[in-house]
């Protein structure tokens, strides 16, 4: 786990959001992105080049208190405590951030509740996470879809906002029309990240969710079980010979056409 360009400049857009200055991060995070990048203040270049970003986000992000929990203490982290298990009396922050832990955890809905409950009130939380084509890194890749279910207003949360992004590409992300009535489809050969961020406004235990495929009520369910099926398998294999064609010329054609994504400039979001 470690900061790129990626994660500080969504730490920066949430910041801008609505506003943090205690945060809680699971994962001491290295620093990976260069030091001279136009995202760093020339001030700060010396704190890019640390082994860790705990000094680059304090200072960037102007935070009060940065801690960091991690399972082991390979990392020095501030605390050494497991996620995969619920924790009592955790300590409350008014943000807390995943930036690719989640995929290299198992008992993914138990994190979940765990980074929950380290949040206070009207308080952040913030993930970037695998989402496609990074097979190998971490147990899970995760679908948007699944965060747009979980942090839902019925299960206490608002201003919930879900970007994908091309890992390679440090100039745009696609934010995810999460109002749209049915599943959401992203193909593309890009290495694909998942961004979210959401605010805590009501403490409640997520039990379950489900992912929802809408059908008309006029019909029987079979029947449109049955071609929704059967519509989906010759679609889906003309499509995809569409989509290796496309690949062929541009990565970013896909997202870019995707009616479920608008385009982003990064910059736009955190300047």
């Amino acid at each position: 786990m470690g900061i790129g360009f990626h994660e500080l400049s969504f730490l920066k857009f949430t910041k801008k959001e609505n506003n943090f200055k205690t945060l809680g991060v699971i994962g001491r995070q290295e620093n990976y992105i260069d030091s001279n990048h136009k995202i760093i203040p020339k001030n700060l270049k010396n704190l890019a080049d640390e082994k860790y970003s705990d000094s680059l986000l304090s200072n960037i992000l102007g935070l009060d208190n940065l801690k960091s929990y991690d399972v082991t203490a390979k990392d020095n982290p501030s605390e050494i405590l497991n996620f995969n298990f619920l924790i009592n009396k955790p300590e409350k922050f008014d943000a807390f951030f995943d930036g690719g832990s989640l995929q290299h955890t198992f008992n993914v809905p138990i994190v979940m509740q765990n980074i929950s409950n380290h949040v206070k009130i009207g308080g952040s939380i913030i993930h970037v996470v695998s989402s496609n084509n990074l097979c190998g890194f971490g147990f899970y890749q995760f679908s948007p879809e699944f965060f747009i279910r979980y942090y839902s207003e019925k299960n206490g949360f608002k201003n919930t906002n879900v970007f994908v992004a091309d890992y390679d590409d440090n100039e745009i992300w696609y934010e995810i029309n999460s109002n749209v009535l049915k599943n959401i489809s992203i193909n593309t050969s890009a290495r694909l990240i998942c961004l979210v961020k959401t605010e805590k406004h009501s403490e409640i235990d997520v039990k379950e969710i489900f992912q929802e495929v809408f059908f008309d009520n006029n019909k029987s369910v079979d029947d449109q079980r049955k071609n929704f099926l059967f519509n989906k398998k010759i679609f889906v294999s003309i499509y995809l010979k569409i989509l290796i064609l496309l690949d062929i010329f541009s990565k970013k054609i896909n997202l870019k056409k995707n009616k479920n994504l608008k385009t982003k400039k990064i910059l736009d979001l955190i300047s």
